[in-house]
Order: structure tokens, then C-alpha cells, then sequence
């Protein structure tokens, strides 16, 4: 309910942070202080806020984003492929800096997948293979049907 490993949830009541009543060899937290409690922000809190950062010509980043529609359901599916795909080194996309999976807060069920680059992939025919290959990839595991063509996501170059 709190989000917490029962040995953090022990630490916080032993240093106060959560109160609590001990009964025999239970402890018991009201559910007041369990619906009130905050965690503390993971990491050190910013003292700046951080300004746009440009790129010089010679050192530019570069994206490519495929964005897929999840149907209901699937999570345990997407995240069962996920490991099997980080098991198996698939879809590793040399070059890339960063490869981030992010689910969409505005639109429910989208997933999109983002390769950053330094320096722009020479867009050829083996990265664009792979590139599909990952959508198909995602497009399969996300949607519980047969590829059909594109449908159901896009890439951006």
C-alpha cells in the first residue's frame, strides 16, 4: 500500500517517521498515517532549475521514436519481452547513447520507444531493417495481433 520494502517500512517507524503501535510481535500502522505519508524524493533536490543546453554543429543529438498502442492487459506481457530482449542482447542499436521506453500520461496505452544518438545513424537500409524490426517487435507484444503493414505506430526520423 505504501510502496515500501517492509524493512524501510520498519526503518521509518523505528526513526519516527511512520507511527505506530506494537501488539505482541506485530506492528500496527493506522491507516491515517499510512493514507498521509510521503516518501522523501529519491536523490539530491536541485538547488537551480537547469538551463536549455544546445549542442555544438560537430556534437548534435539525434532521436528516433517509434510509438506503439498498447491494448489493455498487455503490461506483464511487455515487460516478460522486455527482459527476454535484454537477456538475448536484441535490438541493441550501436551508436546509441540512450534507449528509453516511456508510457504516455496523456494518452492511455501508448508506449513509445526513443533511440538517442550523438551523431545521426546513416539512416541505411540494415539500421531501417532493425528499426522495423523492433516496432514489429513492439507492435506484437503490445497488440495481441498479427502485423498488418504499419498499423498502429509510426517512426520518426
Amino acid at each position: 500500500m505504501l510502496g515500501l520494502s517492509p524493512s524501510r517500512v520498519y526503518e521509518y517507524v523505528e526513526d519516527g517517521r511512520l507511527s505506530s503501535v506494537r501488539a505482541a510481535h506485530v506492528i500496527l500502522i493506522p491507516v491515517e498515517e499510512v493514507k498521509k505519508f510521503k516518501p522523501n524524493i529519491a536523490g539530491r533536490p536541485r538547488k537551480s532549475v537547469l538551463r536549455w543546453r544546445i549542442s555544438p554543429e560537430n556534437n548534435m543529438l539525434h532521436s528516433t521514436s517509434i510509438v506503439v498502442q498498447m491494448r489493455a492487459g498487455r503490461q506483464t506481457e511487455l515487460m516478460k519481452r522486455l527482459e527476454e530482449m535484454r537477456q538475448e542482447d536484441k535490438h541493441l542499436f550501436p551508436g546509441t547513447i540512450a534507449r528509453f521506453i516511456m508510457r504516455s500520461e496523456t494518452i492511455p496505452g501508448q508506449v513509445e520507444i526513443s533511440l538517442i544518438e550523438r551523431f545521426p545513424f546513416p539512416f541505411d537500409v540494415y539500421n531501417k531493417t532493425e528499426i522495423c524490426k523492433l516496432r514489429d517487435f513492439f507492435i506484437v507484444t503490445l497488440s495481441s495481433r498479427k502485423m498488418n503493414g504499419t498499423t498502429g505506430s509510426h517512426v520518426n526520423k
